[in-house]
């Protein structure tokens, strides 16, 4: 756990790790909250997120057999966003970060970044989204609900990227969620600007299927 900020503490750069008790770690050089952090074999990339002086893009890399970290210097120019809820996707040796909200505006681009060269390159955008869930599964990424701020609304899609956009299909819409994956994509919770759910489903990717066939993407309710 690293991060975050309280009324009371303000900015915070600590960092702990739960193994049957809290074990507080080294301290990164960055106070920052609505960061995103990615495991990425023995180290852990934090990227984003607000510090006492505004948005950042702030690249730190923390191994965890040293307990060191690391200010990376990046190449290629990314606009510093707040990212609310895990939305960077790591396939390889490549980290996905699509959408997020800067100056109060949500954003619609995607990111490529290298973890060998520190490189950035943009992609193809899509859909002005923040607060949405962002997860890969079979080298696929899979992008699910979120808001956005012109107009202001919750999206109730889900969307794919291969190399190329695709809606997948519509559900329940829903922001600041949650979404994992196992043999399908499982998604928990939220909210919307009126309710907040406690409800779960799985989206059981069967095939490449148009979603309008109605059997690419089959809702499967797994909580009560």
């Amino acid at each position: 756990m690293f991060g975050g900020a309280s009324h009371e503490e303000g900015f915070k750069n600590d960092l702990y790790v739960l193994d049957g008790t809290w074990k507080q770690l080294a301290s990164s050089s960055i106070a920052r909250y609505e960061h995103t952090a990615i495991p990425l074999q023995n180290n852990l990339l934090i990227i984003f997120g607000s510090t006492e002086s505004g948005p950042t893009v702030s690249p730190q890399l923390y191994n965890t057999l040293t307990d060191r970290w690391t200010d990376l210097e990046i190449k290629g120019a990314i606009t510093p966003r707040i990212l609310r809820s895990v939305l960077a996707t790591n396939l390889g040796e490549m980290v996905y970060v699509y959408g997020g909200m800067s100056e109060g505006k949500t954003l619609n681009d995607l990111w490529q970044f290298n973890t060998k060269t520190n490189r950035w390159i943009q992609l193809e955008s899509f859909e002005e989204r923040c607060a949405h869930t962002c997860v890969n599964y079979n080298n696929k990424l899979y992008i699910y609900g979120g808001m956005k701020t012109q107009p202001l609304m919750v999206h109730d899609t889900m969307i794919s990227y291969d190399g190329k956009w695709k809606t997948e299909g519509n559900y329940t819409g829903r922001m600041d969620h949650v979404c994992v994956v196992d043999d399908g994509v499982v998604v928990h919770g939220g909210m919307s600007f009126s309710n907040v759910f406690q409800d779960g489903f799985k989206l059981v990717i069967k095939s490449e299927k148009s979603i309008k066939e109605q059997d690419h993407l089959s809702p499967v309710k797994v909580f009560d």
